[in-house]
C-alpha cells in the first residue's frame, strides 16, 4: 500500500510542476483552467515519450546496436 502511496505522490507532484510551467506561460489569451489542465498533461505525456526514446537509445548502445539517426 505504501508503495502505491509513493507512485500517486510522485504524479501528483510531476503534474503539479507541469501545470504551474504552463500557468506561467505567457500567451496570447486568456486562459481557462481546462486549458491549463490540458497543456499540463500534453506537457507530461510529451516528456515521458522522449525519456522513452532516449531510455531505448541507451539500451540499443548498451547492447551494441547504436544506428546512427
Amino acid at each position: 500500500m505504501e508503495k502505491q502511496f509513493k507512485r500517486i505522490r510522485k504524479g501528483v507532484r510531476t503534474f503539479t510542476s507541469h501545470y504551474l510551467a504552463v500557468k506561467n506561460m505567457q500567451t496570447t489569451g486568456n486562459l481557462t483552467e481546462d486549458d491549463i489542465m490540458s497543456g499540463a498533461d500534453a506537457r507530461n505525456c510529451s516528456l515521458e515519450i522522449y525519456a522513452s526514446i532516449r531510455n531505448d537509445r541507451e539500451k540499443d548502445k548498451r547492447k551494441g546496436k547504436a544506428a546512427k539517426r
